[in-house]
């Protein structure tokens, strides 16, 4: 039987506005917060593209044998555009957003196992029934995630397509827990890394 090929899409694009600054680099523990997740990815995925639109996190990623994709688009269509598009030949693509410290490898396996047995629907992240990220798109769907536009994200497909929708269970709420502010790294930083 043919193994099923799944890529990882690193969401890295964003301005941080609510953060003021570049959350994706402020320091967390011993390294910047989206190395957290970079070191986290397990190494099934067939491939990894950080969307970003900072030099800084392309040289993070290409630190770590990832493929960096440099840009100065402005909508969140476009990062999901643009990683799709670095997808098409594979089977199954995974949505991250550089801001979850708290993903933990077993999980993301564990997300990639659930594909590979029914790689026709989208696998999401989910603690408690309550749904989060990472994401993953069956390559049915590219067609669909490559049209966006706007700020519309990878939530307008899954709408869609809620039939098509399985959950794969956290270890804990803390993994679906992104930054978007500077207290909430200060609560990050409160806590133990291996907690």
């Amino acid at each position: 039987m043919q193994s099923v090929t799944i890529g990882c899409v690193i969401k890295a694009s964003g301005v941080s506005a609510r953060f003021g600054g570049n959350k994706l680099l402020a320091p967390l523990w011993d390294k910047p917060l989206i190395c957290h997740l970079l070191d986290s990815l397990p190494q099934a995925l067939a491939r990894t593209v950080v969307v970003t639109r900072q030099e800084a996190i392309a040289a993070l990623a290409r630190e770590r044998g990832l493929h960096a994709v440099l840009h100065d688009f402005p909508r969140v269509s476009d990062t999901i555009r643009l990683g799709t598009a670095a997808m098409m030949d594979l089977d199954g693509c995974m949505f991250c957003g550089g801001d979850q410290p708290g993903l933990r490898p077993d999980t993301l396996r564990a997300m990639l196992a659930a594909f590979a047995s029914n790689p026709v629907r989208i696998h999401r992240l989910s603690f408690g029934e309550k749904p989060g990220s990472p994401v993953i798109f069956p390559s049915f769907l590219y067609p669909e995630l490559l049209s966006l536009t706007g700020e519309e994200t990878g939530s307008t497909v899954i709408r869609r397509h809620r039939e098509l929708v399985s959950l794969v269970e956290a270890a804990s709420e803390r993994e679906l827990m992104d930054v978007d502010t500077r207290e909430d790294l200060a609560l990050w930083e409160g806590r133990a890394q291996d907690e």
